[in-house]
């Protein structure tokens, strides 16, 4: 049997980057073990770059190589280039986080997205979809991740989006995401 399993580097130095869009008073404050700043951290991601799903991503994988590509193109990039920012911020904050890569059924296919799976310093695991500024939660009120939120969809539940969930400032639809995410919750890829 084949056997994965996850290595996260956690902690780091600051990238020099950051300073110029407050990063600290964003994680002011806090520490990894407050589930508050995972949220915190989400939210200096969508207050600083927005999503433009043809705009790529650059060929860097670093914090600071990800926010050099937004800066040259109009503070943008694709769903893949903010979930790898998010959950980079998140695993220097001492965050387990990673990205993953939901995809349809069909292979080869035209259309897929990226979110974050994060473990909160609760224990508990939450998707973070930063193109939408998202988090889940079910109907008892708990965190929806993304396997549960494959579940949620099978058995025709429903989930509940944060207040201020939005993409580019536009307001999140329940029903367009519910759609756009169920063909993309077939298979979920991630790098090893």
């Amino acid at each position: 049997a084949w056997e994965c399993t996850d290595e996260y580097i956690l902690g780091g130095d600051v990238p020099k980057i950051l300073e110029k869009y407050r990063y600290a008073e964003y994680v002011g404050g806090l520490d990894a073990t407050d589930d508050a700043i995972v949220f915190r951290l989400l939210a200096f991601v969508c207050d600083h770059f927005g999503h433009n799903g043809s705009g790529g991503l650059g060929t860097g994988r670093t914090i600071t190589d990800l926010i050099e590509f937004c800066e040259s193109n109009r503070n943008q990039s694709n769903c893949r280039g903010l979930a790898i920012l998010l959950a980079s911020l998140l695993r220097l904050n001492g965050i387990k986080a990673r990205h993953v890569t939901c995809l349809p059924y069909e292979d080869p296919f035209s259309d897929c997205h990226v979110v974050v799976d994060c473990l909160l310093p609760s224990g508990k695991r939450i998707m973070l979809d930063p193109t939408w500024r998202l988090y889940l939660k079910d109907k008892e009120g708990e965190y929806v991740s993304l396997p549960r939120l494959r579940e949620l969809f099978i058995s025709d539940e429903p989930f509940f989006a944060n207040s201020d969930a939005n993409h580019n400032g536009e307001s999140f639809s329940n029903e367009y995401y519910r759609n756009y995410m169920i063909k993309n919750t077939f298979r979920f890829a991630r790098c090893t």
